[in-house]
């Protein structure tokens, strides 16, 4: 098996302008060739042609202003000659253009024909500063396919494109993403302070904290109010803060904290206010003080495609003082909402009722929610995450973007999005999520679903997948600020989903008695480590779902919202995951390091994550056999790694070849 590292980054400069437009030929050096050509197979890359020299990117997303080089190697075997690379627009906004790029030779190497063409990706551009295009390259008889979703080296007949993102240059995250990992709160189960709160009418309290089970619906799907709760509060994450900081956490993110009725507060009541079960106003303004001080920094969930049926703004039960939308068409917010019939027939988030839909293009409805951001902005919130992404408007998303960049340019937007966010279809249109103008980053399902996939069922494609598919197209901001998750509040727990792949066939009542035997629990915390080994290395930021650090298990909503476990923590697995927030605090390559997936099969994993000069090396081992990896440089210097099963390490170190590159050509897998 061959395999590279760090492909070389050539040390020819470039006479170019600031932004690389006069950037001037620049053709892969012969030493680049002999490289890039060892394994007598095709090759791509991309070179970024700046000011000062030539830099090699791993992902086809390039700010607008850049010059970027294409090169790509085809065995001659194949008998290929006259490649020419292809772009196409985007035919799903109308954009049907075909631009076509000669690519010139650069040599015969290790049996393969080297071309490159440089490309001003404005040229490409339809105008604008920013758009999604797809490419490949044509040679003499058709298409050849340098890399499809998986990487591999391929060639096919039928059409397959490659997305290529354009955004906006100057694009960058806040520089505090990234400090620490992010530690997910569903408030109402975290920490009960102790203090007196008023009970809203119609809510329920558990008397029994530990072990407590939520209220459940007989089925799955069947309506429930969740007016249960167990007293979590904002202050009692103050009490906390001290523990999560010692654990490696940075920032917090909190489920939506604003006035309810329900104990998720998905279904807002009011914007301007902190849910007086929670501990109101003044406890949010105490947890962004605290947090501050700490160096920690707090997310809010924003919930802004729909509201709560008893809410101020709609009011069907008359709960507020207000006239609400539902009361009448004379209410100031009755054009916030689409009434079908009035008022008991109107447009509601995927048909729930009591979650009537906003109009977030409704102008006044619009300047009210971006209002709500720099409200909440001001007070101390250093970042937003937005529930439901795809239900909101692009209108809508660079207004709040500009909103919340104009209250603290160091603010950081997430966006809820499932799929990939580079070339995202939602609702027959294509959205513009990571161009520049609307999210910063987004929450990563992707690496969620493939570390699952590889960890229980040794799915490596799908390692291999996340690694192109999703890392090689996104913007490096949006890759910096990656929320990598293993499991949040709209997920099964993830010890739960290691450990007993056969729950879904069970019953409401089965599920909430339901937990891991001894045997498998067991074999599950192996699993929920080394899923911990892979977060806490893939570029992005860790964020963890509370108490999936304490052990705890669940299955889907409600399951996997009980309350924290704090004296029946499992402290091993704690320990675990604060050794890896301390190791990734301190090293800068995970923060910022590019990363380069090394080997995957069905039973060892090995990636990198590395600069110019250092490299970390990340070894699992997910099989029930020990294994031996042997890592060989380009200039003969062996690392010899054994792991026991079931088990992960990671080393660091510099890898440093004698040409100043960094490399690994050979990774060899013996089973002992």
């Amino acid at each position: 098996m061959t395999n590279d590292l760090i492909p070389h980054t050539s040390s020819q400069s470039s006479q170019t302008s600031g932004n690389g437009a006069d950037a001037q030929p620049c053709p892969a050096s012969p030493s680049d060739l002999a490289w890039l050509t060892r394994a007598g197979t095709g090759f791509e890359r991309y070179v970024l042609l700046e000011a000062a020299g030539a830099r090699v990117c791993t992902a086809a997303a390039f700010a607008h202003t850049a010059r970027v080089r294409f090169e790509m190697g085809v065995p001659r075997a194949y008998g290929f000659i006259q490649p020419k690379w292809e772009v196409h627009g985007d035919g799903a906004v109308g954009d049907d253009r075909v631009l076509s790029f000669d690519m010139a030779w650069d040599g015969y190497v290790n049996g393969v024909d080297c071309y490159h063409c440089e490309v001003n990706i404005a040229d490409i551009l339809n105008g604008g500063q920013d758009g999604l295009f797809f490419y490949h390259y044509v040679l003499c008889d058709g298409v050849y396919y340098v890399r499809d979703a998986l990487g591999y080296f391929t060639r096919r007949e039928e059409t397959y494109l490659h997305r290529l993102l354009v955004y906006t240059d100057g694009t960058s995250l806040p520089k505090w993403v990234g400090d620490g990992f992010i530690y997910q709160i569903f408030v109402d189960r975290f920490c009960d302070s102790g203090r007196k709160k008023p009970c809203k009418p119609g809510a329920r309290l558990h008397r029994e904290w530990e072990g407590g089970t939520p209220e459940f619906a007989a089925r799955r799907g069947d309506p429930i109010d969740n007016r249960d709760f167990f007293g979590g509060d904002l202050w009692g994450v103050c009490d906390k803060l001290d523990e999560l900081k010692a654990m490696g956490v940075g920032t917090l993110y909190l489920s939506p904290v604003f006035d309810a009725a329900s104990n998720h507060k998905y279904d807002t009541g009011d914007y301007e206010h902190v849910d007086a079960m929670f501990g109101g106003d003044a406890a949010l303004i105490a947890l962004f003080e605290q947090a501050h001080a700490r160096d920690m920094h707090v997310i809010l969930d924003g919930v802004f495609n729909h509201t709560g049926s008893d809410s101020r703004y709609f009011n069907r039960y008359g709960t507020y003082p207000t006239l609400g939308a539902y009361q009448s068409l004379d209410s100031p917010y009755a054009a916030w909402y689409h009434f079908r019939h009035f008022p008991n027939d109107y447009e509601c988030w995927w048909g729930i009722d009591i979650l009537p839909r906003l109009r977030v293009d409704e102008p006044s409805c619009h300047a009210y929610l971006c209002q709500v951001v720099e409200k909440w902005t001001r007070a101390g919130a250093d970042g937003w995450r937005l529930d439901v992404a795809d239900e909101l408007n692009d209108g809508f998303l660079e207004s709040l973007r500009m909103s919340l960049k104009k209250t603290n340019p160091d603010a950081m937007l997430y966006g809820e999005v499932w799929e990939n966010a580079a070339d995202k279809m939602a609702y027959g249109k294509r959205r513009k999520y990571l161009r520049g103008q609307q999210l910063d980053s987004v929450m990563n399902y992707p690496l969620r679903t493939a570390i699952i996939g590889y960890l229980r069922d040794g799915d490596a494609d799908a390692m291999r997948r996340v690694c192109t598919d999703i890392y090689g197209s996104y913007p490096p901001f949006a890759v910096q600020g990656l929320m990598n998750f293993l499991g949040t509040h709209d997920t099964p727990r993830i010890l739960s989903v290691l450990g007993d792949p056969s729950w879904e066939h069970c019953t409401r009542g089965e599920l909430a008695q339901r937990r891991l035997s001894n045997e498998a629990h067991t074999y599950a915390k192996k699993l929920l480590k080394l899923a911990f080994l892979i977060l806490f290395g893939m570029p992005g930021v860790p964020c963890v779902f509370y108490g999936d650090e304490a052990g705890m298990e669940g299955y889907d909503d409600p399951f996997n919202r009980r309350p924290y476990p704090w004296h029946t923590r499992d402290m091993e697995l704690l320990k675990y995951v604060t050794t890896l927030g301390t190791f990734r605090k301190s090293e800068p390559l995970l923060q910022r390091g590019q990363l380069r997936l090394l080997y995957a099969d069905a039973t060892c994993l090995v990636f990198a994550r590395y600069d110019d000069t250092r490299a970390v090396l990340f070894y699992i081992n997910r099989g029930e056999k020990r294994c031996t990896v042997r890592l060989t440089t380009a200039d003969g210097v062996t690392d010899t790694c054994t792991l026991s099963p079931l088990s992960g390490l990671y080393r660091t170190g510099d890898a440093t070849a004698a040409d100043g590159t960094i490399q690994v050509l050979r990774v060899d897998l013996p089973t002992d």
